[in-house]
């Protein structure tokens, strides 16, 4: 309901004082009953009504846009994407185009835990997640992978770390697409970041902040961007605003530069951003993990306020773990069973999974964009039950890898096993090809013969900076693997 200060509480408000005021100057009492009762209430009900008509739109004048946050707040949201575009492979015979193509629907609940500092740029630092949907269907030269959460991946929680994201399931690790679909997919929780949380005028631009342009382009780290707002349209109960500029910034050790086109919806009744369509075309580098590409992508996002679910209940939130508590490592790994069932792995995700094929796996690993290793996972002949590879042989084999010529060797030891695997490990400096390289060369063999060769390959600059990444991941390696 409107109020504009007419109609008849307008026009009682004055009277009332008028009589109240010269009641007291008499220095007669004025008792609260009956009529006067009415008209205090009727008082009290038009102060509300005032304040609340100071937040009503008018037209062309200035209207506050931001969006309502509070603990235990929750939002359902219906997130789609369509993308389109080309993949760019060197290959032996020159650059390779590879069309690439994917749709994707999630549909989720997220509750409010805790705000943080900034909660209008970065989003609320603390959230409760339950999906009801999400899943994907990517088309990459000719070839068709479907993607979606297993049921006992459900509920996630997102917090932010200092500049990090981190999302996971207290209910255990997620598979490579699992983690693909929640933590790399377009980050709701930022799109209060759009709004200026200023009062503005159809036409006044403004900038969108720094860490809200990163969260909303998926950068690891921002360069530079000139994305801003505009209200172009205002009416009783809504804003329509557009977003455009570029960026550019850094994800996953490549660069790349995107041009923003976005529109969106602020319903004034709920504080809240309803509608997004956000259009983005980017350019990328080739990187460690990724070729190079021009990718151009629409999300469309609609989101409201609700009732809070059974899903995301006080007694589910009670059983999550403590925000205070530090959050075990075992929730951001990544599990991964080889197709024909030869080896399990579970890894951290700085390890990514670059190729797969019937020989081989091959993983890279970053910290913080930069590339330190290369690690190739290979099912190795199985041996007679109870035996493995001996130590000598073992290191003829390696002796014999396509393009290495060992000049040095560093290191050559048995490693305690758990479960019965035997893990014998060789380190060896020399080149690889034309280039100077350290390689550790791990065997991990189980009691009924099955084996798998590991190799980590890194130059030797780099060995410090591994560290122990390597034996953590031969920690997470289970021959063979478990049966569903």
């Amino acid at each position: 309901m409107k109020f504009w200060g007419t109609g008849p509480f307008g026009t009682m408000l004055p009277i009332l004082g008028r009589t109240m005021m010269l009641k007291a100057r008499q220095g007669k009492p004025t008792p609260i009953t009956g009529l006067g009762r009415l008209a205090l209430m009727a008082v009290v009900l038009l102060v509300g009504m005032v304040g609340s008509a100071q937040d009503t739109p008018v037209p062309n004048q200035p209207t506050l846009l931001l969006e309502d946050l509070a603990v235990d707040h929750v939002f359902e949201v219906d997130l789609k994407l369509d993308l389109k575009g080309e993949l760019r492979l060197n290959t032996p015979k020159g650059m390779e185009k590879l069309p690439t193509e994917a749709k994707g629907h999630h549909h989720y609940s997220e509750r409010l835990l805790t705000l943080g500092e900034t909660p209008h740029s970065t989003g609320p630092s603390r959230v409760a997640r339950y999906y009801d949907k999400a899943q994907a269907t990517v088309i990459a030269a000719g070839e068709k992978t479907e993607r979606s959460l297993r049921d006992t991946r459900r509920i996630f929680l997102i917090q932010r770390a200092r500049e990090e994201l981190l999302t996971f399931s207290p209910e255990g690790p997620l598979t490579r697409s699992e983690q693909e679909l929640t933590t790399d997919q377009f980050d709701t929780l930022a799109v209060s970041g759009l709004l200026p949380g200023s009062k503005q005028k159809p036409g006044d631009p403004w900038k969108i902040p720094n860490a809200t342009v990163q969260l909303l382009c998926h950068f690891e780290g921002l360069i530079e961007h000139d994305l801003k707002g505009t209200m172009e349209k205002l009416t009783a109960e809504k804003a329509h605003f557009r977003v455009m500029g570029k960026a550019s910034g850094i994800d996953q050790g490549a660069q790349v530069k995107a041009v923003v086109e976005a529109t969106g919806i602020f319903d004034f009744p709920s504080k809240t951003i309803t509608e997004l369509i956000w259009k983005q075309t980017e350019e990328r580098d080739a990187g460690p993990v990724n070729p190079s590409g021009t990718l151009s992508s629409t999300l469309t996002v609609n989101r409201k306020r609700t009732k809070t679910p059974a899903t995301l209940s006080d007694k589910v939130i009670e059983e999550l773990p403590p925000e205070k508590d530090e959050i075990p490592p075992h929730l951001f790994a990544i599990e991964h069973k080889d197709s024909k069932g030869r080896y399990e792995l579970v890894h951290g995700r700085n390890w990514q999974i670059v190729a797969e094929t019937a020989d081989h796996m091959v993983l890279r690993l970053l910290d913080r964009g930069d590339f330190i290793a290369q690690c190739v996972v290979t099912p190795w002949d199985k041996a007679p039950k109870g035996k493995h590879m001996a130590p000598e042989d073992f290191r003829a084999a390696m002796n014999k890898t396509p393009g290495w010529r060992q000049e040095k060797e560093l290191l050559a030891d048995e490693i305690p096993g758990t479960e019965g695997r035997y893990i014998y490990r060789i380190a060896a400096q020399g080149k690889m090809d034309a280039s100077e390289v350290v390689q550790h060369f791990y065997l991990v063999a189980a009691t009924t013969g099955e084996q798998v060769v590991v190799t980590f390959t890194m130059t030797p600059r780099l060995v410090e900076k591994l560290g122990a990444r390597d034996l953590n991941l031969i920690g997470g390696l289970l021959v063979p693997a478990m049966a569903p």
